[in-house]
């Protein structure tokens, strides 16, 4: 889906002023590309990586007690055991080789970890639609969170925030759009 990187930047900074201007249009680019390409709304990538790490790419996650060992990296929180030389790592997490120490740098930077996380709702939207026929918003989301495509996904309370922040953004941009139209004719 096509948005306006001007619409997709205004997305951004009314959740998460604190990204800043520049960032926020670097950000906008890759979604406005990646959304594109894989035919997801950018919105979704903005309100996923709102919940996953208030748009912080160095967020980290999922962590243990002590702070190490964190397992969810950047925006969109993605794991690093499942991307590039991880993969193969015997210790992606705790005690990561080389080559896994780099993939893990590369998930801290904003616009790769923006490609890596819509490249992976995109392989949950597949999974979702040859398990259950369909790939609904709430499904692919719950599959890319761990929980799967049944319908105990829509009633995660993550889910449901992603879900909803979305619909605040688009009832914004329309609120936003009609006021524009008003005052141009006035």
């Amino acid at each position: 889906m096509f948005r306006a990187i001007p619409t997709i930047v205004a997305a951004i900074l009314s959740l998460h002023p604190g990204v800043g201007r520049k960032r926020a249009v670097s950000y906008a680019k890759v979604m406005q590309s990646e959304a594109v390409k894989r035919h997801f709304d950018p919105f979704t990538y903005i309100t996923l990586a709102s919940h996953e790490s208030k748009l912080n790419e160095r967020a980290e996650g999922d962590c243990k007690k002590d702070g190490t060992a964190c397992r969810a990296i950047g925006l969109g929180q993605i794991w690093a055991m499942h991307v590039g030389a991880c993969r193969s790592d015997p210790e992606p997490n705790g005690n990561p080789g080389k080559a896994c120490l780099q993939v893990r740098q590369s998930l801290r930077n904003g616009e790769y970890n923006i490609r890596v996380m819509a490249r992976a709702l995109s392989i949950h939207r597949k999974r979702c639609q040859k398990e259950t026929g369909q790939a609904l918003l709430w499904q692919t989301l719950g599959s890319y969170g761990g929980i799967g495509c049944s319908r105990k996904a829509k009633k995660h309370k993550g889910v449901r925030w992603i879900v909803n922040r979305r619909k605040q953004l688009l009832r914004r941009l329309s609120r936003d759009r009609k006021r524009a139209r008003a005052s141009a004719t006035r």
